[in-house]
């Protein structure tokens, strides 16, 4: 299946991550902004060279390497699937420790601070948000961590996995193996429907 004109998707060199920027009348979301800031200034620089308004980044789940660039995009919205909410201020520190080591690992000096994203809106399983003219799906997915969610586009039958459909040959599990398996049950049901 051909990847739509509307579907922008930018392929980080941290393990090929992928982000994703669904625009339809001059409006953009995007999902899991990237991790480097060089990554990040590719990513404005296409969204303004067409005119865009990013109006909301939505997140997959809340490890570091996912959500590192939304700092550098300012007056958005943020969304992530309600597991989150739980998260202990211990592993938002791990998250943040991960990602700012990533950087110093790789000599990136103008990362700056990087900070847990807030507010955060929070959308409950199997529920959608209205985006910019565009509906997205939030599957809560465990087994690759705890706050794992797939998001679907509708409106694209687009499905941004994050770490639970990885290209690797063994899956990149931090929470349950059982978790995972019953998740991949549970997405492939649901993109059937």
């Amino acid at each position: 299946m051909a990847i739509p004109e509307s579907v922008k998707i930018f392929k980080s060199q941290y393990l090929s991550q992928n982000t994703t920027l669904f625009q339809q009348n001059g409006a953009a979301v995007l999902v899991d902004p990237g991790v480097y800031p060089s990554e990040m200034q590719v990513i404005q620089e296409w969204i303004a060279n067409r005119g865009l308004q990013l109006t909301a980044i939505l997140f997959t789940h809340l490890h570091g390497d996912h959500f590192a660039g939304w700092q550098y995009f300012d007056g958005v919205d943020l969304f992530a699937g309600t597991s989150a909410r739980h998260k202990s201020a211990t592993q938002k520190q791990k998250d943040l420790h991960y990602v700012q080591n990533l950087f110093r690992s790789n000599n990136i000096e103008e990362y700056g601070e990087v900070e847990y994203p807030y507010p955060l809106n929070f959308i409950g399983n199997n529920e959608t948000v209205e985006l910019a003219g565009m509906t997205f799906r939030f599957l809560q997915s465990p087994g690759h961590s705890a706050d794992m969610n797939m998001i679907v586009c509708e409106d694209f039958s687009a499905l941004c996995s994050g770490d639970m459909l990885i290209r690797s040959p063994y899956p990149f599990i931090l929470q349950s193996i059982f978790q995972y398996r019953l998740s991949l049950g549970y997405i492939k049901r649901q993109v059937e429907a």
